[in-house]
């Protein structure tokens, strides 16, 4: 009975097009069960069928690919519509095969592969046409497309579309950036993983400065999202990598061999649960570098997400302040004892800005509240010293990309150049503010800043270097009397394309606060401008 009614539930055709979900979603398969290698077949370049040396075997528990050929281990059902969980380790021996004697050990995880076996140009028929996962010392996440050949002679030829970085590597090859401009790479080709080393070498035990990989030795764990026509890469807990539109979107999965001892101890497929809910209470996460707040009754919007990062504020009345404006999305609050510095330091590493998306979307996805959730946009906020963190982050030519609007809320201080008594915004504290603003004027980002009068003692006030962004950009201040919520008096404004300057009446450190209090009042001002 067990068996027939898995054999119902996990039947797959031969069609890649007809390849059905591993079964329900509350139900997991077991592609590796432990024992054997029941429901798998093995290819060899020189051998096709038969594994006369024994690449392929089960030893402790675990599946172990000696590297001693060039093939595979396929499943004999197609998929399509799943998460793949894989637990990998590197054994000790690299071969001759592959080319692999001293350099970087070399497997992957072959998604969606389709045709005859053996039917890949790559590897003279030791593949099948697919979308590698790699699983390569230093390149581990990258996804590679194998074309190769039908049954009628025919090209398979994969493709995919992702969001990239502007530069490619040595190679001429695309690395996956949040965010960034859509390339579609299509029959041949490699999509590397976001944070991949732009110096790696394909040598024995490499390890770039930033790997999530565990050295040899150590188990890894990685996720392959495979949903429709998308593909999601987890390493350790980290996105590193996603295609979409990808082609072809069903098939079978491989365990790679080519020239390096691996072990596997869990192939395991979950079927994606399509149902996006909404949430029906006030949600919060601790992240490493902040708290995430999810309000009631967000729900991710078919375009993506909207992200809203907050630098410095009681978390509690930057929530009532991102509830009152009625924005979409989701909030991050970030809140550092200490002054302009403490936040500059923090973020001065960019991998803690991409840190926060990443763990934004795990959060967001394992709470069931989408399933690969991606950014349609990401606001930068800040009240106060936040703005060292913001500074920095404008350094970063990544993250100056991936930031759609900034609103600083009294919130841009400067230093003076040569003699402060003269009282001169010392321009290289503004560089990142003033292309961001230039940018916004422009109409490519967004900016909304506002200021008080008050005035601090030795270096230049939000207003001084907001009178300096005008200055650079040209114009006027147009002066006005508006009494806004909270009791603020509005005294001028300026605006040009999508940058906004508010200048508010007060010195003390009640009209300073009143800016984060009221916050709100700046957040409405996000939603389209005429």
């Amino acid at each position: 009975m067990r068996f027939a009614l898995a054999s119902f539930l996990f039947a797959a055709l031969s069609l890649p097009s007809r390849a059905e979900p591993p079964g329900p979603t509350n139900q997991v398969l077991q592609l590796f069960n432990g024992r054997n290698l029941d429901g798998f077949y093995t290819w060899l370049v020189d051998t096709k069928r038969e594994d006369p040396r024994y690449v392929f075997s089960v030893t402790n528990g675990m599946i172990r690919i000696s590297g001693d050929g060039l093939g595979y281990l396929a499943t004999k059902k197609e998929y399509r519509n799943y998460r793949l969980l894989v637990e990998f380790k590197w054994g000790k021996t690299n071969s001759p095969w592959g080319d692999r004697i001293g350099k970087a050990r070399d497997s992957g995880i072959f998604l969606h592969a389709v045709g005859p076996d053996g039917n890949s140009h790559d590897g003279k028929g030791a593949f099948m046409a697919a979308i590698e996962c790699n699983l390569f010392q230093g390149a581990t996440g990258d996804l590679l497309l194998l074309r190769g050949d039908a049954a009628d002679g025919s090209l398979i030829a994969p493709r995919l579309t992702a969001e990239v970085a502007g530069e490619r590597d040595a190679d001429g090859w695309f690395t996956w950036k949040m965010g960034g401009q859509r390339q579609t790479v299509e029959r041949w080709g490699r999509l590397n993983w976001f944070d991949k080393y732009p110096q790696w070498r394909d040598e024995l035990d490499f390890r770039g400065p930033r790997d999530l990989e565990k050295p040899r030795g150590e188990w890894n764990r990685i996720e392959c999202v495979c949903d429709d026509d998308r593909i999601r890469v987890i390493l350790n807990g980290a996105v590193v990598n996603e295609a979409l539109d990808v082609s072809p979107s069903g098939g079978k999965v491989l365990l790679q061999c080519e020239g390096s001892e691996i072990f596997f101890r869990k192939v395991e497929l979950n079927a994606l649960d399509r149902a996006q809910p909404a949430a029906t209470r006030e949600l919060r996460a601790r992240l490493t570098d902040g708290e995430l707040f999810i309000p009631p009754g967000f729900k991710a919007g078919l375009e993506g997400i909207d992200l809203m990062l907050h630098l410095h504020g009681a978390p509690k009345g930057v929530e009532e302040n991102f509830n009152r404006a009625g924005l979409p999305g989701v909030l991050v609050n970030v809140t550092l004892p200490g002054l302009s510095s403490v936040y500059a330091e923090r973020f001065r590493d960019t991998n803690v800005f991409f840190r926060v998306l990443r763990e934004t979307a795990t959060e967001i996805e394992e709470r069931g509240l989408a399933t690969q959730p991606r950014f349609r946009s990401v606001t930068v906020t800040s009240f106060s010293a936040g703005f060292g963190g913001v500074r920095e982050l404008l350094k970063h030519p990544a993250a100056f990309e991936r930031i759609d609007a900034i609103v600083v809320a009294d919130s841009i201080y400067a230093g003076y150049a040569g003699d402060p008594s003269g009282r001169k915004v010392n321009p290289d504290n503004m560089e990142g503010f003033l292309r961001f603003g230039r940018a916004a004027a422009e109409g490519r980002k967004r900016m909304i800043l506002s200021h008080s009068q008050q005035r601090p003692d030795g270096y230049a006030s939000t207003t001084e270097t907001a009178d300096y962004l005008i200055s650079q950009l040209g114009g006027a201040r147009k002066t006005v009397a508006e009494n806004w919520p909270g009791e603020m008096k509005l005294l001028s404004r300026w605006h040009r394309g999508r940058l906004e300057i508010y200048g508010f009446a007060g010195e003390t450190a009640a009209d300073h606060m009143a800016h984060l209090r009221q916050l709100a009042n700046l957040l409405t001002r996000l939603r389209p401008m005429p």
